[in-house]
Protein backbone atom coordinates (compact mmCIF):
# COMPACT_ATOMS: atom_id res chain seq x y z
CA UNK A 1 0.00 0.00 0.00
CA UNK A 2 1.39 3.36 -0.92
CA UNK A 3 1.45 5.69 2.29
CA UNK A 4 -1.24 7.95 2.49
CA UNK A 5 -0.54 11.83 3.39
CA UNK A 6 -1.76 13.52 6.03
CA UNK A 7 -1.09 17.25 6.67
CA UNK A 8 -2.35 20.30 8.52
CA UNK A 9 -2.58 23.37 7.60
CA UNK A 10 -3.76 26.53 8.85
CA UNK A 11 -5.02 28.88 5.97
CA UNK A 12 -3.64 32.61 6.36
CA UNK A 13 -7.20 34.82 5.34
CA UNK A 14 -6.80 37.21 2.35
CA UNK A 15 -8.17 40.06 5.19
CA UNK A 16 -11.67 40.20 3.56
CA UNK A 17 -15.16 39.03 4.78
CA UNK A 18 -16.40 36.20 2.29
CA UNK A 19 -19.99 37.32 1.41
CA UNK A 20 -22.35 37.19 4.65
CA UNK A 21 -21.74 36.67 7.96
CA UNK A 22 -18.37 34.95 9.15
CA UNK A 23 -20.12 30.99 9.59
CA UNK A 24 -17.99 29.98 12.47
CA UNK A 25 -18.16 31.79 15.99
CA UNK A 26 -15.93 29.71 18.00
CA UNK A 27 -13.22 31.47 19.30
CA UNK A 28 -10.68 29.05 17.12
CA UNK A 29 -10.87 28.02 13.94
CA UNK A 30 -13.12 25.61 12.87
CA UNK A 31 -10.96 22.31 11.97
CA UNK A 32 -11.95 21.26 8.45
CA UNK A 33 -10.57 17.55 7.42
CA UNK A 34 -10.36 17.44 3.48
CA UNK A 35 -10.06 13.57 2.36
CA UNK A 36 -8.79 13.45 -1.39
CA UNK A 37 -9.47 10.61 -3.63
CA UNK A 38 -6.25 11.43 -5.35
CA UNK A 39 -3.72 14.01 -6.41
CA UNK A 40 -5.20 14.78 -9.64
CA UNK A 41 -5.53 18.11 -11.31
CA UNK A 42 -9.30 18.65 -10.99
CA UNK A 43 -9.58 17.52 -7.53
CA UNK A 44 -6.26 20.35 -6.62
CA UNK A 45 -9.22 22.61 -8.29
CA UNK A 46 -12.16 21.53 -6.25
CA UNK A 47 -9.97 22.60 -3.14
CA UNK A 48 -8.62 25.32 -4.55
CA UNK A 49 -11.87 26.85 -5.30
CA UNK A 50 -13.06 25.71 -1.89
CA UNK A 51 -10.43 27.51 -0.26
CA UNK A 52 -10.59 30.52 -1.90
CA UNK A 53 -14.50 30.18 -0.30
CA UNK A 54 -13.69 30.42 3.11
CA UNK A 55 -10.83 32.58 2.73
CA UNK A 56 -12.83 35.70 4.51
CA UNK A 57 -13.90 33.41 7.90
CA UNK A 58 -12.65 34.53 11.04
CA UNK A 59 -11.39 32.71 12.51
CA UNK A 60 -9.56 31.38 10.25
CA UNK A 61 -10.27 27.95 9.68
CA UNK A 62 -7.33 25.07 10.14
CA UNK A 63 -7.56 22.25 7.47
CA UNK A 64 -6.17 19.15 7.62
CA UNK A 65 -5.60 17.13 4.34
CA UNK A 66 -5.74 13.50 4.03
CA UNK A 67 -4.74 11.87 0.61
CA UNK A 68 -6.37 8.60 0.26
CA UNK A 69 -4.27 7.91 -3.44
CA UNK A 70 -2.69 4.33 -2.91
CA UNK A 71 -4.96 3.95 0.24
CA UNK A 72 -6.05 -0.14 -0.18
CA UNK A 73 -8.89 0.58 2.14
CA UNK A 74 -9.70 4.27 2.35
CA UNK A 75 -11.86 4.04 5.04
CA UNK A 76 -9.27 2.50 7.56
CA UNK A 77 -6.83 5.53 6.22
CA UNK A 78 -9.05 7.94 7.20
CA UNK A 79 -9.82 6.28 10.66
CA UNK A 80 -5.88 6.23 11.03
CA UNK A 81 -5.46 9.49 10.24
CA UNK A 82 -7.80 10.85 12.66
CA UNK A 83 -9.85 12.79 9.58
CA UNK A 84 -13.00 11.73 11.69
CA UNK A 85 -12.15 14.42 14.53
CA UNK A 86 -12.90 17.74 13.02
CA UNK A 87 -15.73 20.11 13.02
CA UNK A 88 -16.75 19.68 9.31
CA UNK A 89 -15.45 16.89 6.89
CA UNK A 90 -14.64 17.59 3.33
CA UNK A 91 -14.51 14.64 0.48
CA UNK A 92 -13.63 15.22 -3.02
CA UNK A 93 -13.68 12.82 -5.74
CA UNK A 94 -16.50 9.93 -5.14
CA UNK A 95 -13.32 7.52 -3.83
CA UNK A 96 -13.15 9.92 -0.49
CA UNK A 97 -16.76 10.47 -0.33
CA UNK A 98 -17.69 6.49 0.18
CA UNK A 99 -14.58 6.68 2.45
CA UNK A 100 -15.99 9.34 4.45
CA UNK A 101 -19.83 7.50 4.50
CA UNK A 102 -18.93 3.86 4.97
CA UNK A 103 -16.96 5.47 7.90
CA UNK A 104 -20.23 6.93 9.55
CA UNK A 105 -18.17 10.08 10.97
CA UNK A 106 -21.27 11.34 12.85
CA UNK A 107 -20.12 14.80 11.92
CA UNK A 108 -20.91 16.87 9.17
CA UNK A 109 -19.97 16.32 5.42
CA UNK A 110 -19.62 18.52 2.35
CA UNK A 111 -19.00 16.53 -0.93
CA UNK A 112 -17.50 17.87 -3.73
CA UNK A 113 -16.43 16.72 -7.76
CA UNK A 114 -18.33 13.32 -7.08
CA UNK A 115 -20.28 11.02 -9.58
CA UNK A 116 -24.54 10.70 -9.48
CA UNK A 117 -24.46 7.20 -8.55
CA UNK A 118 -22.84 8.71 -4.70
CA UNK A 119 -25.12 11.72 -5.02
CA UNK A 120 -28.37 9.15 -6.02
CA UNK A 121 -27.51 7.13 -3.21
CA UNK A 122 -28.21 9.76 -1.25
CA UNK A 123 -26.07 9.65 2.13
CA UNK A 124 -27.86 10.41 5.06
CA UNK A 125 -28.77 14.16 7.26
CA UNK A 126 -25.27 14.94 7.18
CA UNK A 127 -24.45 14.88 3.77
CA UNK A 128 -24.58 17.78 1.25
CA UNK A 129 -22.48 19.02 -1.50
CA UNK A 130 -21.48 19.67 -5.16
CA UNK A 131 -21.77 16.93 -7.78
CA UNK A 132 -19.16 16.77 -10.92
CA UNK A 133 -22.24 15.74 -13.62
CA UNK A 134 -25.27 17.46 -15.18
CA UNK A 135 -28.76 16.72 -15.23
CA UNK A 136 -29.92 14.12 -17.76
CA UNK A 137 -32.09 16.34 -19.72
CA UNK A 138 -29.26 18.95 -20.05
CA UNK A 139 -27.01 16.32 -21.33
CA UNK A 140 -29.62 15.03 -23.98
CA UNK A 141 -30.36 18.42 -25.03
CA UNK A 142 -26.87 19.45 -25.45
CA UNK A 143 -26.53 16.39 -27.81
CA UNK A 144 -29.48 17.33 -30.02
CA UNK A 145 -28.09 20.73 -30.60
CA UNK A 146 -24.94 19.24 -31.41
CA UNK A 147 -26.34 16.69 -33.90
CA UNK A 148 -30.08 17.91 -34.39
CA UNK A 149 -31.13 14.92 -36.57
CA UNK A 150 -30.06 12.10 -33.49
CA UNK A 151 -33.40 10.23 -32.55
CA UNK A 152 -32.05 7.13 -31.00
CA UNK A 153 -29.32 7.47 -28.62
CA UNK A 154 -27.29 4.01 -27.13
CA UNK A 155 -25.84 3.52 -23.76
CA UNK A 156 -23.68 0.94 -22.11
CA UNK A 157 -23.82 0.50 -18.13
CA UNK A 158 -23.04 -2.28 -15.47
CA UNK A 159 -25.83 -3.25 -12.94
CA UNK A 160 -24.99 -1.18 -10.28
CA UNK A 161 -26.05 2.08 -12.65
CA UNK A 162 -29.66 0.53 -13.47
CA UNK A 163 -31.52 3.23 -11.26
CA UNK A 164 -29.41 5.73 -12.67
CA UNK A 165 -30.17 4.63 -16.32
CA UNK A 166 -34.06 4.40 -15.62
CA UNK A 167 -33.65 8.31 -15.13
CA UNK A 168 -31.81 8.72 -17.97
CA UNK A 169 -35.17 6.96 -19.86
CA UNK A 170 -37.11 9.09 -18.71
CA UNK A 171 -34.71 12.70 -19.89
CA UNK A 172 -34.45 11.07 -23.20
CA UNK A 173 -37.95 10.75 -23.78
CA UNK A 174 -38.24 14.65 -22.68
CA UNK A 175 -35.82 15.83 -25.02
CA UNK A 176 -37.64 14.08 -28.10
CA UNK A 177 -34.94 10.64 -27.93
CA UNK A 178 -35.54 7.35 -27.56
CA UNK A 179 -32.50 5.86 -25.02
CA UNK A 180 -31.71 2.05 -25.97
CA UNK A 181 -29.56 0.57 -23.22
CA UNK A 182 -27.26 -2.67 -22.75
CA UNK A 183 -26.10 -3.97 -19.61
CA UNK A 184 -22.94 -5.35 -19.21
CA UNK A 185 -21.56 -7.54 -16.76
CA UNK A 186 -17.71 -7.03 -17.50
CA UNK A 187 -15.52 -5.95 -19.59
CA UNK A 188 -15.65 -8.96 -21.91
CA UNK A 189 -18.84 -8.20 -22.92
CA UNK A 190 -18.41 -4.70 -24.22
CA UNK A 191 -17.47 -5.13 -27.71
CA UNK A 192 -20.63 -7.67 -28.41
CA UNK A 193 -22.79 -5.08 -25.94
CA UNK A 194 -21.54 -2.09 -28.45
CA UNK A 195 -22.01 -4.40 -31.90
CA UNK A 196 -25.74 -4.69 -31.20
CA UNK A 197 -25.87 -1.17 -30.85
CA UNK A 198 -24.43 -0.27 -34.06
CA UNK A 199 -27.29 -0.29 -36.67
CA UNK A 200 -29.94 0.46 -34.15
CA UNK A 201 -29.27 3.89 -32.73
CA UNK A 202 -27.97 7.56 -33.97
CA UNK A 203 -25.48 8.48 -31.44
CA UNK A 204 -24.01 6.56 -28.37
CA UNK A 205 -24.01 8.45 -25.09
CA UNK A 206 -21.71 7.79 -21.64
CA UNK A 207 -22.14 8.27 -17.81
CA UNK A 208 -19.65 7.75 -15.67
CA UNK A 209 -19.51 4.20 -15.40
CA UNK A 210 -16.18 2.19 -14.33
CA UNK A 211 -16.77 -1.71 -15.71
CA UNK A 212 -17.25 0.30 -18.91
CA UNK A 213 -14.79 3.04 -19.30
CA UNK A 214 -11.73 2.46 -18.05
CA UNK A 215 -9.06 4.16 -20.08
CA UNK A 216 -8.62 0.66 -22.27
CA UNK A 217 -11.80 0.20 -23.02
CA UNK A 218 -12.74 4.18 -23.65
CA UNK A 219 -10.24 4.32 -26.62
CA UNK A 220 -12.15 1.07 -27.91
CA UNK A 221 -15.54 2.18 -27.86
CA UNK A 222 -14.02 5.82 -29.20
CA UNK A 223 -12.24 3.70 -32.33
CA UNK A 224 -15.86 2.13 -32.92
CA UNK A 225 -17.67 5.20 -32.77
CA UNK A 226 -15.42 6.80 -35.08
CA UNK A 227 -15.61 3.46 -37.80
CA UNK A 228 -19.25 3.14 -37.82
CA UNK A 229 -19.53 6.97 -38.07
CA UNK A 230 -21.28 7.44 -34.65
CA UNK A 231 -21.31 10.97 -32.50
CA UNK A 232 -20.29 9.83 -28.83
CA UNK A 233 -21.31 12.03 -26.20
CA UNK A 234 -19.32 11.11 -23.17
CA UNK A 235 -18.74 12.71 -19.82
CA UNK A 236 -15.48 14.38 -19.56
CA UNK A 237 -13.19 17.06 -21.42
CA UNK A 238 -10.50 13.83 -22.18
CA UNK A 239 -13.26 11.99 -24.14
CA UNK A 240 -13.16 14.65 -26.62
CA UNK A 241 -9.63 15.46 -26.82
CA UNK A 242 -9.45 11.38 -27.13
CA UNK A 243 -11.66 11.59 -29.86
CA UNK A 244 -15.46 11.64 -28.86
CA UNK A 245 -17.85 14.19 -30.31
CA UNK A 246 -18.72 16.35 -27.79
CA UNK A 247 -19.52 16.41 -23.78
CA UNK A 248 -20.65 18.63 -21.21
CA UNK A 249 -17.70 19.18 -18.31
CA UNK A 250 -17.43 21.46 -14.80
CA UNK A 251 -15.17 24.23 -14.41
CA UNK A 252 -14.21 22.41 -11.04
CA UNK A 253 -12.53 25.39 -9.29
CA UNK A 254 -16.17 26.49 -9.19
CA UNK A 255 -17.58 22.96 -7.73
CA UNK A 256 -15.03 23.62 -5.19
CA UNK A 257 -16.52 27.48 -4.46
CA UNK A 258 -19.67 26.02 -4.36
CA UNK A 259 -18.61 23.02 -2.00
CA UNK A 260 -17.00 26.21 0.17
CA UNK A 261 -20.06 28.45 0.17
CA UNK A 262 -22.33 25.31 1.43
CA UNK A 263 -19.19 24.76 4.53
CA UNK A 264 -19.78 28.36 5.14
CA UNK A 265 -23.27 27.43 6.06
CA UNK A 266 -22.61 24.08 7.91
CA UNK A 267 -20.38 25.82 10.18
CA UNK A 268 -22.88 28.52 10.47
CA UNK A 269 -25.43 26.04 12.01
CA UNK A 270 -27.45 24.80 8.85
CA UNK A 271 -27.98 21.16 8.71
CA UNK A 272 -26.25 19.85 6.08
CA UNK A 273 -29.47 18.13 4.34
CA UNK A 274 -31.25 21.46 3.65
CA UNK A 275 -28.35 21.79 1.08
CA UNK A 276 -28.58 18.50 -0.65
CA UNK A 277 -26.58 17.29 -3.60
CA UNK A 278 -26.82 20.04 -6.17
CA UNK A 279 -25.29 20.04 -9.95
CA UNK A 280 -22.81 21.99 -11.07
CA UNK A 281 -23.68 25.66 -11.76
CA UNK A 282 -21.36 25.91 -14.56
CA UNK A 283 -21.43 23.92 -17.91
CA UNK A 284 -18.51 23.97 -20.17
CA UNK A 285 -19.03 22.90 -23.75
CA UNK A 286 -16.47 20.66 -25.57
CA UNK A 287 -17.02 19.68 -29.53
CA UNK A 288 -14.36 18.08 -31.57
CA UNK A 289 -14.53 19.15 -34.68
CA UNK A 290 -12.07 17.03 -36.69
CA UNK A 291 -14.49 13.62 -35.42
CA UNK A 292 -17.49 15.98 -36.85
CA UNK A 293 -15.76 15.90 -40.10
CA UNK A 294 -14.94 11.93 -39.85
CA UNK A 295 -18.31 11.13 -38.98
CA UNK A 296 -19.90 13.37 -41.95
CA UNK A 297 -21.63 15.77 -38.91
CA UNK A 298 -21.73 19.67 -39.53
CA UNK A 299 -21.61 21.03 -36.53
CA UNK A 300 -23.88 24.43 -36.15
CA UNK A 301 -22.14 27.68 -36.23
CA UNK A 302 -24.16 28.46 -32.56
CA UNK A 303 -22.75 25.39 -31.07
CA UNK A 304 -19.23 26.73 -32.32
CA UNK A 305 -19.69 29.71 -31.36
CA UNK A 306 -20.98 28.37 -27.56
CA UNK A 307 -18.35 26.07 -27.22
CA UNK A 308 -15.89 26.42 -24.28
CA UNK A 309 -13.16 24.29 -25.88
CA UNK A 310 -13.36 23.18 -29.56
CA UNK A 311 -10.66 20.47 -30.62
CA UNK A 312 -9.49 20.02 -34.51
Amino acid sequence: MRRFIAVSIVVAGLGLQAPGAGPWSGERGALITVVLSQRIEPYQQTLSGFRRALAGVRPAPEYRLIDLDGAEAPGAALAAAGGTRADLLVAIGTRAARAVRSHEPGVPVVVASVTDPYSHGGGGAWVAGVSMEFPYSQQFQTLRSVAPRVRTVGTLYESGNRSLISLAEAAAREAGLKLVRVEVRSVDEIPAALESLIGRVDALWAIPDATVFSQETASYIILQTLRHRIPFMGFSQNFVKAGSLVSLYPDFEDIGYQAGVMAREVLGGKRPSAGGIVTPRKAMLAVNLRVADVIGLSIPAEVRRRANATYE
